[in-house]
């Protein structure tokens, strides 16, 4: 195997990996999401108030939406919003969350398979395993094997993915020079003749890779889910109505709200009242629900 389809099989490998879990779970109470009681909301004058979902929900709980639907008498208002902007009456309103809820989990990656060719790190791109260290545990006249230690770069820290055991055997290729095979695979090594706790020079297999003969895991953090589940609560909403202010904006660049209908102008700091001889004339900045607050304003009604 090459060392480009090496990388192609261990990055497929890696990602559709035989997950082996063991399961943490979080500690959970009997109920992970609470629907609270929408309370009393006071609307503006003429305004609306916006009405949003109000629930709680645990730490292992992951919430998918919150929704509301709104009727008033038979007459549906709205129907699974996220939030509503209500005018002050009577309603009834529905809540529903949909959630599910999770697990911590442990999770055993298989990252390279027992077969698998693994090469020194600078041969590997990060994030693929490689053979660390190999070091010589038996050796007897012409064969040995070996105790290679596998690791990967996951960016941050090396991780340790275990070791396994290489046989092979060597010979005497020269005076003072030495080969060893692995796998087949024969490979000068020069002096370095097999000992017991001796290294051998991962870089010698640069090219030819070492048979991995088990496979190699990480362990990884995970949630594991549950499937989705939905709560719902119905109640009475009250929306009030808010005290009617003195001074309000125009509706428009001509008209004052009909609640509001005395116009001021802010240059002459002058009322108009329906009527009156400028009124339609009037492009009001002001507009006010009574001459009281007109005047509570500094205004002074006009003559005409």
């Amino acid at each position: 195997m090459t060392l480009q389809s090496f990388r192609r099989v261990a990055v497929a490998r890696a990602l559709c990996a035989g997950l082996l879990a063991t399961f943490t779970p979080t500690v959970q109470g009997a109920t992970p999401v609470t629907i609270k009681k929408i309370g009393t909301k006071t609307a503006p004058y003429a305004k609306t108030v916006v009405i949003k979902p109000a629930y709680g929900a645990a730490s292992y709980v992951q919430v998918h939406s919150a929704q509301l639907t709104v009727k008033k008498g038979k007459k549906t208002v709205k129907k699974n919003v996220t939030s509503v902007n209500l005018k002050a009456g009577k309603y009834k309103v529905t809540q529903n969350v949909k959630y599910r809820t999770f697990s911590n989990v442990s999770v055993k990656e298989t990252v390279a398979k027992s077969g698998d060719y693994l090469y020194p790190e600078v041969a590997v791109a990060q994030g693929t395993p490689f053979v660390d260290t190999c070091r010589y545990v038996s050796v007897t006249e012409s064969a040995f094997s070996m105790a290679c230690i596998a690791k990967m770069d996951n960016g941050s820290t090396l991780v340790d993915l275990g070791s396994f055991t290489v046989p092979g055997t060597y010979l005497e290729t020269g005076v003072g020079a030495f080969s060893v095979s692995i796998d087949g695979l024969e490979v000068p090594v020069g002096t370095q003749m097999p000992v017991v706790d001796g290294y051998f020079d991962v870089l010698n297999v640069y090219t030819t890779g070492i048979k991995a003969t088990k496979d190699l895991t990480r362990t990884v953090n995970q949630r594991k889910y549950s499937a989705y589940k939905a709560t719902s609560k119905t109640q009475k909403l009250t929306i009030k109505q808010g005290k009617k202010p003195g001074q309000t904006v125009p509706i428009s660049e001509w008209n004052c709200p009909s609640w509001a209908p005395i116009k001021g102008n802010e240059s002459s700091m002058i009322y108009h009242k329906k009527g009156q001889r400028f009124y339609s004339r009037t492009k009001p900045e002001a507009c006010f629900s009574s001459e009281s607050a007109a005047k509570k304003a500094g205004y002074r009604k006009s003559k005409v």
